[in-house]
């Protein structure tokens, strides 16, 4: 009883090749789309401190507004 295709040095160097370049493109595009995604180090810097800063204003406003309802 013979399961599935006999393997010889040809085909399983044809199906290694193949296996590695299928690999090698996964991986290129795996690591492009996650260059994508990442902010640099200055980038994130200038967006926390946004981030922050309307924190603040948001924190003074409310403040302000509840203050000027309780009188």
């Amino acid at each position: 009883m013979v399961l599935g295709t006999a393997v010889t040095m040809e085909t399983f160097v044809a199906w290694k090749k193949n296996f590695d370049d299928e690999m090698a493109a996964k991986k290129i595009h795996k690591s492009s789309a996650q260059d994508e995604e990442k902010l640099t180090g200055r980038l994130l810097q200038v967006y926390y401190i946004n981030l922050l800063d309307a924190y603040v204003s948001f924190c003074v406003y409310f403040a302000l507004f509840f203050e000027i309802c309780i009188q």
